[in-house]
């Protein structure tokens, strides 16, 4: 027999409060959920799925590679907002990072490769990225002496969905753009590359993203659990309380 411990009042009878019976009763249901607690998500009923998934965005992220002044200006555009590499400044490889969930950047770098350990210093900002961040980058010319990425670097790269970033000379006029994630099939990145041998040529990328990465808090084994004869007779008195184990009398 399951029976809700009647020692714990009804204000601790919640999801977050200590533990003190061997079952736990989760949400499941939209109207269990406090307002607060879906922030940036929302409930997901596609497919007969009951659960939470990330809040949805419908944005344009857009990469432009070429120079660094006036109409051969490089720049980033991610849902309207805009980081332009133009007066000569910021030449060299350009990396961005924007969260899936609400297309906010949150932060950019420059790197001038002139630098034996500067592929250390991308090795270190693409470590700092998870699956739920965009990366977006861009060639930008013109930068003397600058040194090769190594192959720590190229790797890394590749876990995007990056193919070509080892084909091009960082700061010189070859034109890359990129736009990829962590465990990015070929099929959602878009990566384009123009190396310079007669003429300059821009590279772009662009891409309508639809953030929809989701997480279910109840598998359907256990909904089948919940619902199956284990917790037949179960009697539900709060829907976000947790029940005490009891020994039948």
């Amino acid at each position: 027999m399951f029976k809700y411990n009647p020692l714990i009042s009804i204000s601790d009878k919640t999801i977050d409060s200590a533990s003190d019976t061997l079952t736990t009763i989760y949400k499941i249901s939209p109207q269990q959920f406090q307002p607060y607690e879906l922030t940036n998500t929302s409930y997901n009923t596609e497919n007969s799925s009951n659960g939470i998934k990330i809040a949805e965005f419908t944005g344009k992220l857009y990469v432009r590679s070429l120079g660094t002044n006036g109409a051969e200006a490089s720049y980033f555009s991610v849902m309207n907002k805009s980081i332009h590499m133009d007066a000569g400044g910021n030449s060299g490889m350009n990396l961005l990072k924007v969260r899936k969930t609400d297309g906010k950047i949150l932060q950019y770098k420059n790197f001038k490769m002139t630098f034996p350990t500067s592929s250390d210093s991308i090795l270190n900002f693409l470590n700092t990225f998870d699956t739920t961040h965009y990366l977006m980058g861009l060639n930008a010319a013109y930068v003397a002496g600058t040194f090769l990425l190594n192959t720590n670097v190229i790797n890394k790269f590749a876990q995007f969905g990056s193919t070509k970033v080892s084909n091009f000379r960082i700061g010189f006029f070859d034109s890359w753009s990129f736009i990829g994630y962590l465990g990015a099939p070929q099929s959602d990145v878009s990566e384009t590359l123009n190396r310079y041998i007669s003429s300059w040529i821009e590279s772009e990328s662009s891409q309508i993203k639809n953030s929809n990465g989701h997480m279910d808090i109840l598998n359907s084994a256990l909904v089948r659990l919940m619902h199956g004869k284990i917790f037949h007779g179960i009697i539900f008195f709060f829907l976000q309380t947790k029940f005490y184990l009891m020994s039948m009398e």
